[in-house]
Order: structure tokens, then sequence, then C-alpha cells
């Protein structure tokens, strides 16, 4: 990179340096082959134990004078580096936009594309991670041999994938849309200020299944505990779920604006509904096509609309975290019912509730339709359950998880399709491998 571009606002390169190059791996010169010029490598580890020693101040905001602003940038930070995690290697890539008056919850579309194969590597390359100190970080390059290991599945998972698949290929219940077919949805998020039908909002804004059962647990079990409360600068606008001490998923629409800029991840505060623990986000991992929509199509696939919040510390105990799914269709099909946990808008008879109160619903029928990148679904859905997991129980008939029992999230809670007339979200076999990269990382 040319020096010009050397970042500069503070002044510990020394200390950086110095930090990093105690830790292992050691820090080392490579030259690139495409760019001809020296790269510098660091461990992620070593990177960041050195900024937190470092004692930076809060970044400073710079106006963009079109509506955005982004973060300084710190003196001693090259942007030549290049940083090696445990599974993925980092490169950096310019500052984040951030909107000075982000507008939540419109509406979003895309076009269908064409159905095609596409390549495990070539979907981890397309994602990025955005620090706390508004940096983004892209993809270069992927250590398979650790990416294999955080992507293999144990042999509780293979037992029950084993135990609920049905026999011979699956069709989906109701086809996808054609190629070229626009597709409108809402994200089910942020505030309405109702959700009766006719009252001046989509009718559809919430819809109540008769097929479901939910209520309002009072003694939550373990599995209950995971769900967990996304906030942006102290209010509620999305549900969650904790997958392990520091990761939580959710939706990406919930961590972005409907100009698909990110939120700051200091705005970010994620909350245990059970004992009221608030951590904030650290690291936010996300699609890159999340900002970009259905590769030449433009707008926002609701299959691209997840995010890994890795929080700044853990939780304490008292919780069994999820598992995510890599189940195939095949499972999918076998399950007999499906489970969710959300803090709705509205609840019950469309009340306000403004997300103080964690349901449990469950649908006592198969998922609507089951695609390569996505689920359709009959649910209870209200503005609050964007980013709330669906999930099951391999033992049993897919209940509520006994102690001791696994739940495994086969989907994200996206929004009203109204294009299909039903509830979707990203299918989790299909960022399976990516989420667990970032997850080991």
């Amino acid at each position: 990179m040319k020096t010009d571009n050397v970042l500069r606002a503070v002044g510990v390169t020394a200390l950086l340096l110095c930090a990093c190059d105690a830790v292992e791996p050691p820090v080392s010169d490579q030259t690139s082959v495409e760019q001809g010029e020296t790269r510098r490598v660091l461990s992620r580890e070593a990177f960041e134990q050195a900024e937190r020693e470092a004692g930076l101040p809060e970044p400073q905001r710079v106006d963009n004078g079109d509506g955005t602003w982004s973060y300084a940038l710190d003196e001693g930070f090259r942007s030549d580096v290049e940083l090696r995690g445990k599974v993925i290697a980092w490169e950096y890539d310019g500052q984040a936009t951030f909107s000075n008056d982000p507008t939540l919850g419109g509406e979003r579309t895309f076009v269908v594309q064409e159905p095609r194969e596409e390549d495990p590597e070539d979907s981890l390359l397309q994602r990025r991670r955005l620090d706390a100190r508004g940096r983004w970080w892209k993809v270069v390059d992927v250590d398979h041999d650790a990416w294999a290991r955080a992507t293999e599945r144990g042999p509780d998972e293979l037992e029950e994938e084993e135990s609920l698949a049905l026999s011979g290929p699956v069709e989906p219940k109701e086809p996808d849309n054609d190629p070229g077919t626009k597709v409108t949805w809402q994200p089910m998020s942020w505030q309405h200020s109702s959700c009766e039908p006719g009252g001046g909002l989509n009718p559809n804004e919430a819809h109540f299944w008769d097929s479901d059962g939910r209520y309002a647990p009072s003694n939550l079990t373990k599995r209950q505990k995971t769900a967990v409360q996304i906030r942006h600068n102290g209010s509620f606008v999305c549900s969650g779920v904790i997958l392990r001490s520091r990761e939580v998923l959710t939706a990406a629409h919930c961590v972005s604006d409907d100009n698909n800029n990110p939120l700051p991840n200091s705005s970010i505060t994620v909350r245990r509904f059970d004992n009221g623990e608030i951590r904030t986000a650290d690291d936010i991992d996300l699609p890159n096509s999340y900002t970009g929509g259905s590769v030449d199509g433009g707008g926002t696939d609701f299959a691209d609309d997840w995010a890994i919040i890795e929080l700044q510390s853990s939780w304490s105990s008292g919780y069994e975290d999820m598992d995510m799914s890599s189940a195939p269709d095949s499972t999918l099909s076998g399950l007999d019912r499906v489970q969710n946990l959300a803090f709705p808008w509205f609840f019950p008879l469309c009340l306000d509730s403004w997300g103080a109160q964690l349901t449990h619903n469950t649908e006592f029928e198969p998922i609507a339709s089951i695609h390569n990148k996505k689920l359709r679904f009959k649910i209870d859905g209200t503005p609050g359950h964007s980013g709330s997991p669906l999930y099951y129980c391999p033992e049993g008939d897919n209940n509520i998880c006994g102690g001791g029992e696994k739940g495994f999230v086969i989907g994200v809670f996206a929004g009203w399709n109204t294009t299909n007339n039903r509830f979707v979200g990203p299918k989790s076999a299909h960022f399976f491998d990516d989420a667990q990269a970032f997850m080991d990382d």
C-alpha cells in the first residue's frame, strides 16, 4: 500500500508493534505477488491484544458531508496489514460508513436469480467483519484444515439427522419464485404504532396462526434462557439466540439500517432476559452480499439476512446454548413441528409489550417450504421477532428440549414475504460453514 494510506490519529505505532511481536505466531514480512508490495502479517489475537493494551481513546467521528459519518483511523495502524486468525486471514477493507439519522424497518426487495452451484470457499471469501473501531475486514484466505475442524459435525448431530431424515428426494412443498421475479419483504423488527389490520399499516404486520401454540414462560428452562434481546442505543429492536458464550446469532437487518449501512458496534448491546445481563458488541460478522443484495439483481435477499455478534465479554452461566444445524433438507422435511423463541412488540392480542416479554411459539405443522438457502414458515410473528431462532430438538417429537437435550437452530426469522404470503428467513445449513468459521476464528 502507498504510505499515504498509513492510518493516523493517536500515535501508538511502537506499542502496537512491540505487543504484536511478543505473541505467537510472530510478526513476519511477506511479499504480495499480486501487488508486488510488502505485506505485514500479524496474528489476529496479537493485534487485538496490542490494541487493548495500548489503551486507545474512543475513535473520533468524521462527518462525510453526505448524511453519513465514519470513525477516524488510528495513527500507527498500517493498511497493508493482514491478520491471521485460527481459521481466516483478514485484510483491512476501509472504514465503515454510518448514517447520521438511520432509517429502520423499511421494505426490502430483490430480484430472484438463476440457481447456481456455489463454491463454499467463494461464499466465505465474500464475508466481512466490522470491528469496534469502525473498520471493515474482508476474508482473503482460509486455513482449510482448521475450517474442516470447525465445521465437522459431532455424533449427536449426525444421529439426530439420521433419526429424522425422510427417504428419497425432497421436493419443496411450495415452489420457489421464478428467476426474474421481484420479491418484496418486510423485516419484522423495529417500532410500529399498531398491528391492527386496517390500522394504517400493512394488514400482515402481525399474524397469529391457529396452528401455533404460544405462551409466555414464567419459569424459564436453560434452553429458553438462550433467547436474548438485541438493542440499538438502549432500545429493543430485535431478538437473537446465544450460540456460544460470546457469540449471538441474529438477523443482519437488526445491525444495519435501510440503506444497508451498519449500525456502530458501540450502539449494539445484547441483553439476557433471565438475569438482565447486558453485553456490548465487539465484532459483527456479516455476509458481504447483504449490502449489495442478490448478485446481479440488486436489493437484499432475505437468504443473506443473518449476522454473528461477537460480544466484548462472556455471559455468566445458567443457560444451555444452542447449536446451529447443518442438517440436509431430508431432515428438515422430517420435522413435524418447529420451535421459536422471540420478544414480540405486540403480545398478546396486539397489545404493546415493547419486547419486554419472551414468548415460546410451537408450530404444529411441518415447515411450509424448504429451499436451497431459505425457509418459508407459518409461525406467529410481530415486529421484534426478527433475528429470533427457529429450532428443534432431536429427541421425542421435536419437543421444547428437556434438560441435557440438544437444541438445533435451523433458521433465522427475517420477515414477512408479501410475494408468497409467508414468514421467511435464511436456512442455517446454507450459512453453517461461514458462521462456524467466524466463531472458531
